[in-house]
């Protein structure tokens, strides 16, 4: 039999389903980063024998075209869902293994000071795995990785 072994989670709809039941993003972003974010990854990681949940949190595009005051829930919320998880002992003592990966230098310097962090404490993890898309664009990725070839 087949097992899954490794989940991608692509998060969208946020400002279009605050927009519609006239939600303020804070709490949209919230909402979802902080509580519906970290459970899932609690549940996947903790209560399933997935080994690898990778989630896409924000494009680079995004951060590059959209204004301060458009990115800042964001921002906020995420570094607030990262920072609940570094709190967590049984993610974080040995069992789950952080990751961040994307252009992280366009980020701002809280958001990088949280998520290296949290990569950081869990480094040494080796049982599970969470990938984190942040500031990610799959062709950036490639035309990186082939210069450094």
């Amino acid at each position: 039999m087949n097992e899954l072994r490794h989940l991608l989670v692509i998060p969208d709809g946020n400002r279009r389903f605050a927009d519609k039941h006239n939600i303020s993003y804070d709490t949209i972003y919230t909402v979802v980063a902080v509580n519906t974010t970290v459970k899932l990854i609690e549940y996947i990681l903790l209560d399933t024998k997935i080994k690898e949940l990778t989630i896409f949190m924000i494009s680079r595009n995004n951060v590059l075209k959209r204004t301060k005051e458009n990115l800042d829930p964001i921002f906020n919320a995420q570094t607030a869902a990262f920072e609940r998880l570094a709190k967590n002992r049984k993610l974080t003592e040995g069992r789950v293994r952080f990751n961040f990966i994307g252009d992280t230098k366009i980020l701002p310097e809280k958001y990088n000071n949280v998520i290296s962090k949290l990569a950081s404490k869990t480094k040494n993890s080796s049982n599970k795995i969470c990938n984190f898309l942040v500031a990610y664009d799959g062709a950036s990725e490639l035309i990186e990785t082939i210069k450094k070839l």
